[in-house]
């Protein structure tokens, strides 16, 4: 199973990032069950990430918007319908400054993974690509992740 990861802030003002999963599977399935996680490394109390998700979606292979359902507090089964490519896009509010949230303004972004990026229960997700897309006033990122952009107007990590 390929992941990749894209995530857009285009109007930072708003404290909104968007993020868009785009899934390839060898094989297909009857349907995937997405979450955020409840907890944070370093931070063992549970957390309720999935409260700022907004907008979510869910497309095939060519485009048609395929029926998803929340089951849990923080996942969300996607009825695959056949589908060997979907996309997945949803938005996250993030304007909580602190270390285990993300936090979005005018002036920066602090971008914190379990609650932003969601996973694929019983799938092991090897080497996700994660693409950023920021506003051009910004002038750079800072990550731990190795960097594979081929240009420096695209910003691609794994």
């Amino acid at each position: 199973m390929e992941i990749n990861y894209k995530v857009v802030i285009e109007n930072p003002s708003t404290h909104y990032v968007k993020i868009i999963m785009s899934i390839s599977m060898p094989q297909t399935e009857e349907f995937l069950d997405f979450f955020l996680p409840v907890w944070s490394p370093g931070s063992y109390m549970v957390r309720d990430y999935a409260k700022h998700i907004r907008r979510l979606q869910v497309l095939g292979s060519k485009g048609k918007n395929l029926f998803f359902d929340k089951v849990k507090k923080s996942t969300w089964r996607v009825s695959l319908e056949m589908q060997k490519e979907i996309s997945l896009s949803y938005e996250v509010y993030c304007n909580e400054l602190t270390v285990r949230t993300s936090h979005v303004n005018d002036a920066h972004a602090f971008l914190h993974g379990p609650s932003l990026f969601m996973g694929i229960k019983d799938k092991e997700i090897v080497k996700p690509k994660i693409e950023v897309s920021f506003p051009g006033a910004w002038t750079k990122l800072t990550t731990g992740l190795k960097d594979i952009s081929k240009k420096r107007e695209h910003f691609i990590y794994e």
